[in-house]
């Protein structure tokens, strides 16, 4: 049995982010020998940005170098089930205002920067193949299924919500399911959320499993095993 799981949203730095949950998901994912996706926002990296500080988040307990530097202390017993590294959009606030590229560094400080992709990559995994990006909104699985053929799973972050569902798709290979999956977050009820009257979002990961009947999805801080 192979296992792949996929995060996002870990926003390392904020106020509401649950760090412990982060290492109790990551010793799981040790124990489970599976692979691991981080696909963006993984430093909080909260700034002014914007004319007149449109959408500023400056509400962290640490600087975003300093949220860098943990995020490597963090991530370092697992650099070796580590397969890839994302932008996401708060990295990219910081890439726009000062072309620093927050998880590029995070990769490289962890010997990994042949794992950092900046938009998406392509997971060979279990003789499945596993699409990975951060994502943008609802529209985002329309999109990558018109742009790509050949997926198994297609697994997006960005909009704090754990969830899976599934489509068939033709291809040039016949008639496939597709696994559409959006692998949640750690962060718990921040402030601008609350302001908002959002709901709360359950906290978590994807978790994938390529078995005999096919590709399986978990989601949450560990899987049902």
């Amino acid at each position: 049995m192979s296992w792949l799981t996929v995060a996002s949203c870990l926003h390392i730095g904020a106020n509401e982010a649950r760090v412990d949950l982060v290492k109790r998901w990551l010793e799981r994912a040790k124990k489970l020998r599976a692979q691991i996706a981080l696909i963006g926002d993984v430093p909080d990296v909260g700034c002014f940005s914007g004319t007149a500080h449109q959408g500023s988040t400056w509400e962290n307990y640490e600087t975003p170098e300093e949220q860098m530097e943990e995020a490597v202390e963090l991530l370092k017993p697992y650099t070796k089930q580590i397969a890839c590294i994302l932008t996401g959009n708060h990295e990219e606030r910081i890439r726009k205002a000062t072309s620093i590229r927050p998880n590029k560094r995070v990769a490289a400080e962890l010997g990994l920067s042949k794992a950092y992709r900046d938009t998406h990559a392509t997971l060979e995994f279990g003789g499945k193949r596993v699409f990975v990006a951060h994502g943008a909104g609802r529209s985002d699985f329309t999109n990558v299924l018109k742009g790509w053929e050949g997926l198994d799973v297609i697994a997006l972050g960005h909009t704090h919500t754990l969830s899976q569902d599934r489509v068939r798709r033709r291809s040039k290979a016949g008639v496939r399911d597709v696994a559409l999956v959006r692998c949640g977050t750690f962060l718990m009820e921040p402030r601008y959320g609350r302001l908002a009257l959002f709901p709360p979002n359950p906290i978590g990961a994807a978790w994938i499993r390529v078995t005999g009947d096919g590709v399986r999805v978990d989601l949450g801080v560990e899987p049902n095993e």
